[in-house]
């Protein structure tokens, strides 16, 4: 039995995922209200799109749209510490400690016992996220690190202004940290492109 895919989403699912190959920027803005409008449909084909279309929205710094689409697709049960990521990391350069928290707290896969097992409200628990298993550790780890920095930075900075230099020296220590535990290089570049990104510096 062939399985018939709608026209339109389909159509759009090929540009989108042409947009991405070419790194090209401009489409991939033309079709946010595509991707926001048909992203159960997307996400549900190929999740991989939808994590790479987030990916992008970061990197152009268009971050209204990257939260909006993010809390729209949790809101139809679609959650992703990989979109996570990029929304946290956006709202802590922001210094919107409240607005991440409510995230944090609203998601439905950081409440799950296997995830949430390395979140605390206290103490940082970076040991145990650094010490998962290898496929865990790049795909849910760099959420899970920067969960538990916020948690810690809450507490540090508990009605306290703090500027941008505040912030970048405590990511550096977080940097710094992962560096002195051995933590895969991969989730070390994924802190460190972001860091670059929102601040627009270099980190050598």
């Amino acid at each position: 039995m062939n399985i018939k895919f709608p026209k339109e989403e389909t159509r759009v699912l090929e540009i989108v995922r042409n947009a991405l190959l070419k790194k090209d920027y401009k489409v991939l803005l033309e079709q946010y209200d595509n991707v926001f409008n048909y992203s159960m449909f997307i996400n549900q084909y190929n999740e991989f799109i939808i994590n790479s279309y987030v990916e992008a929205l970061f990197k152009i710094k268009e971050y209204d749209k990257l939260l909006n689409l993010v809390e729209h697709l949790r809101s139809k049960d679609m959650e992703s510490c990989n979109w996570y990521f990029y929304c946290l990391m956006y709202l802590l350069s922001n210094k919107d400690l409240f607005y991440a928290k409510s995230i944090i707290s609203r998601s439905k896969i950081l409440k799950d016992p296997s995830l949430n097992c390395y979140i605390t409200e206290e103490e940082s628990n970076y040991n145990m996220v650094f010490n998962l298993h290898y496929d865990l550790l790049i795909t849910v780890g760099p959420c899970l690190i920067l969960i538990n920095f916020i948690n810690e930075l809450m507490i540090e900075v508990m009605n306290k202004k703090f500027d941008d230099e505040y912030m970048i020296m405590r990511l550096f220590d977080l940097l710094n940290l992962m560096y002195e535990y051995g933590v895969d290089d991969k989730v070390i570049d994924t802190f460190r492109i972001a860091i670059e990104s929102l601040y627009e510096i270099e980190i050598l």
